[in-house]
């Protein structure tokens, strides 16, 4: 029983064109690669291995030139990339909206401000450590007491 695909139109290897059951001509190269054309007319230009972008009725020629479009197809619209203000982890769109608008002298003054919260908090953090020092010096500077060792054999 035949199936659909053998009656489905092919196309031709030239021109482009739609080549109907029981129509057409097959050329079959050494290698066993097999070609069909519409008529003789395509099959030797073929041969003579001429372009079909270059003539003028095949329709790699019409797609080439851009002949035959659709109206509607033919021009589409660019859509222009919109931007969007997101919110970065963190901190919100009106925070940056802020700091968008900011002057000059005001980041300055935010930054120093900055600046000094942090060096104060390294002087507190070194002061701490200097405290926590010195209070294990004076530990240190009292005698130690020697641990007594007992016979190894305890309880025996």
């Amino acid at each position: 029983m035949a199936t659909a695909a053998i009656f489905a139109p092919q196309k031709c290897a030239f021109s482009g064109f739609r080549i109907y059951p029981g129509k057409g001509r097959i050329f079959v190269q050494k290698d066993c690669k097999s070609f069909k054309f519409m008529d003789s007319k395509s099959e030797s230009l073929w041969h003579m291995k001429r372009n079909p972008r270059r003539i003028s009725w095949t329709a790699a020629y019409r797609h080439a030139h851009k002949k035959g479009l659709v109206a509607e197809k033919a021009k589409r619209k660019t859509r222009r990339t919109q931007k969007a203000q997101r919110a970065i982890v963190g901190m919100n769109i009106e925070a940056l909206r802020a700091k968008r608008n900011q002057t000059k002298s005001e980041r300055q003054a935010q930054r120093e401000l900055a600046l000094r919260e942090i060096k104060d908090k390294k002087a507190s953090e070194k002061a701490k450590k200097n405290i926590s020092k010195n209070a294990r010096a004076a530990h240190e500077k009292q005698p130690r007491q020697q641990k007594q060792r007992g016979k190894a054999a305890k309880g025996r």
